[in-house]
């Protein structure tokens, strides 16, 4: 009994406050008409409040998204990239070469080069330090060509891997002609491979001049 009174008692503070709350009509006046007087005549608890949608609750382990930058390569740059995967074929190359050396003129590991007695005395020893010299000159130029093979491939493709091409094939002839025990036989090879390599050089440097220039 008592909480029926209670809730009697709740409806009637409720509709005597809904009874107090201004109607549309008292706040604007607007022209008369049937529907409008109908509409306005409505309590302004009796129109739906416009509710915004809640952001998406994220949960503890969700994981920062980094933007994915998309990398262009210009037209026929796979060639480029044909040549520098044959760089490490050449080596292994001269590699062989080297060991083959190295078993005929019984020089033992850890010995780089036969000392200046032994080759003077022993020819094969001598082929030994020239498939040697051979070897370590291609390694230390080969960074370079590297790099300036892709930046030049970048702006020039064909150029850069025909010039490329060029380096690789004039070190296949400066290899041969130096491990057959006269250094002389290496000038041949020494001209080609330098007709490659210079080319790069000249067109990596243009090619940071062009990037500077357009504010890269």
């Amino acid at each position: 009994m008592y909480f029926a009174s209670l809730c009697r008692l709740l409806g009637q503070k409720q509709s005597q406050s809904e009874s107090r709350l201004p109607t549309t009509r008292q706040l604007c006046p607007i022209p008369d008409s049937p529907a409008v007087r109908e509409l306005c005549s409505c309590p302004l608890s009796s129109f739906a409040q416009p509710t915004l949608p809640l952001p998406p609750t994220q949960s503890s382990n969700t994981h920062l998204q980094t933007n994915k930058t998309m990398v262009s390569y210009p037209q026929n740059f796979g060639y480029v990239v044909l040549v520098g995967a044959a760089m490490p074929f050449l080596t292994t190359w001269m590699s062989l070469k080297v060991s083959k050396a190295r078993k005929l003129a019984q020089i033992k590991y850890p010995n780089c080069y036969a000392s200046h007695e032994q080759a003077e005395k022993d020819p094969l020893a001598k082929k030994f330090n020239c498939a040697q010299r051979a070897h370590a000159n291609c390694l230390e130029e080969l960074p370079t060509i590297l790099f300036t093979l892709v930046v030049c491939g970048l702006e020039w493709p064909i150029f850069s891997a025909a010039s490329g091409a060029m380096w690789i094939l004039g070190r296949i002839m400066y290899t041969n002609g130096y491990i057959s025990g006269d250094p002389a036989k290496r000038v041949p090879g020494s001209m080609v491979h330098h007709a490659g390599s210079l080319p790069l050089a000249f067109g990596a440097a243009w090619a940071g001049i062009k990037l500077i220039k357009a504010g890269l």
